[in-house]
């Protein structure tokens, strides 16, 4: 007893002063309209505050599932494109019938990782082999291209890039159907070189690119890119042309593998030919 009497006696000036204090707190909150509008108003700015970053933190989340949910509608509007259909049409002067059969199929993924500062770039998806996705597969990025699967395992799959020197794609001009190899290399990336397109050849600066159907790798008409720049060398029966790309690697998040379901067959008839 004698020792907390000792203690409120040492400690008699703090606790005074902190009765006064919370007193005077008190009488200008409830007592004075300035004081307490202030006092509410400094609350209600603090708890706006929290609320405003609360309500940042959940649009953050709503925006990422909004973004899959946009990805999964364009993923499938590709699936319907004309362009995905092999078409076993047979036509006489006595019957026509027309049948269309799935050839390509699209796959929704999302970019984890991407480089465009190196000379062999890459991309890694978080889809993989469980999900349907092959090696050698073509990756476009909101209807233009965008690469080639290079490597997969379950749950990942590695892409070249465009931006990638070992990357060819088989390219022509829209308007015309020459048809050449689209190249990196390894300078501006937004820039590939069209190559074989022969002189007689006629170009113009806005030239839309986009991809043949020689290759299993991609349907025909997906978009490249426009003609940015263009030069016959003296003495060269070919074009020197730069396209610019239409896919943004700096800003990529989302992109749609092209399962080619006829592959197989095809490759495998041009090999037992080539033997």
């Amino acid at each position: 007893m004698n020792n907390l009497i000792n203690f409120l006696v040492r400690f008699h000036g703090f606790f005074l002063f902190t009765f006064l204090e919370v007193a005077a707190v008190y009488l200008m909150v409830n007592y004075n309209d300035f004081h307490g509008n202030v006092y509410f108003h400094s609350s209600n700015v603090v708890s706006g505050f929290f609320t405003k970053k609360q309500d940042d933190i959940g649009d953050y989340f709503k925006l990422r599932e909004i973004n899959d949910s946009l990805a999964n509608a364009y993923n499938e509007y590709l699936n319907r494109q004309p362009n995905t259909y092999y078409n076993h049409a047979i036509e006489s002067q006595i019957v026509e019938d027309t049948l269309l059969e799935k050839r390509y199929n699209y796959i929704s993924a999302k970019v984890i990782s991407n480089t465009t500062n190196h000379p062999n770039n890459t991309m890694t998806l978080d889809r993989g082999n469980q999900h349907g996705i092959v090696a050698d597969a073509g990756v476009v990025s909101n209807g233009s291209v965008a690469g080639i699967v290079l490597k997969t395992s379950k749950n990942y799959s590695v892409v070249m890039s465009l931006l990638h020197r070992d990357v060819r794609v088989n390219a022509k001009f829209k308007k015309h159907n020459y048809f050449g190899s689209l190249a990196w290399k390894g300078n501006n990336p937004r820039i590939m070189a069209l190559e074989n397109i022969p002189k007689h050849a006629r170009i113009a600066v806005g030239d839309t690119i986009v991809t043949n159907n020689f290759s299993d790798i991609f349907p025909a008409n997906i978009m490249i890119g426009i003609v940015a720049k263009h030069e016959l060398p003296p003495g060269s029966n070919y074009h020197n042309i730069n396209v610019q790309l239409t896919t943004d690697f700096s800003n990529i998040q989302y992109v749609n593998v092209v399962e080619s379901l006829m592959r197989d067959e095809r490759r495998a008839l041009e090999e037992s030919v080539s033997k």
